[in-house]
């Protein structure tokens, strides 16, 4: 019987092993694999001839090799497709982001000391230190094209949007919030749901 899962895991061998590299280009490909798989589905085919048309739209790995040797300069720098140049933009907004949210939270807590007292709001700061700063090294991650770092992105992004908004209906408009609020929102609505884009390393 045939098996989806396990055809795409050999088809993923057999690009590593004509010099396909990861993580980049190689999750690059294996979306494309699965939207390729998900069109041929809905337009009739069954899973096993939905994976043959999928494979045979993506190339052969020595075809799709001497491709991606082409991409060098800044093509090669901003990605080889939409998926790659979307986790790269948005991973760079959000680490730059995170670094000033970390920033700004830990200069805070450290204006404080030595006269701490231990509070709700004490703790919510250090909590919101630690996520910040899990931010920072997903952001570099998904920029590397570590794609099981959307979650946690799509995660920090639902945070900014509802905190950002509720901030700026019960203060004065202030323009960075209101950036980084629309950050948020365009960061979900790309990512969503962010299941369409798991693959086998995620």
């Amino acid at each position: 019987m045939f098996d989806l899962e396990k055809s795409i895991v050999a088809w993923r061998k057999q690009m590593l092993a004509a010099g396909i590299q990861s993580p980049v280009p190689m999750e690059e490909l294996e979306v494309h694999l699965r939207e390729e798989i998900s069109r041929a589905v809905e337009a009739g085919a069954n899973p096993q001839a939905a994976f043959a048309i999928a494979a045979a739209c993506i190339g052969s790995p020595d075809r799709l090799k001497i491709e991606f040797k082409k991409d060098v300069g800044i093509a090669g720098m901003i990605g080889a497709g939409p998926v790659e140049r979307t986790n790269r933009l948005i991973g760079l907004l959000w680490l730059i982001y995170c670094l000033g949210s970390f920033y700004h939270t830990t200069s805070g807590l450290m204006s404080v000391f030595p006269h701490v007292q231990i509070t709700p709001l004490f703790v919510f700061a250090w909590l919101m230190d630690f996520i910040y700063l899990r931010g920072v090294v997903a952001s570099v991650l998904l920029f590397n094209g570590v794609m099981r770092e959307r979650r946690y992105i799509f995660m920090l992004a639902i945070l900014d949007a509802l905190g950002g908004a509720g901030f700026l209906l019960s203060h004065a408009f202030q323009p960075l919030c209101f950036i980084f609020t629309v950050l948020g929102f365009v960061t979900i609505r790309l990512f969503w749901p962010w299941q369409k884009t798991k693959t086998a390393t995620a």
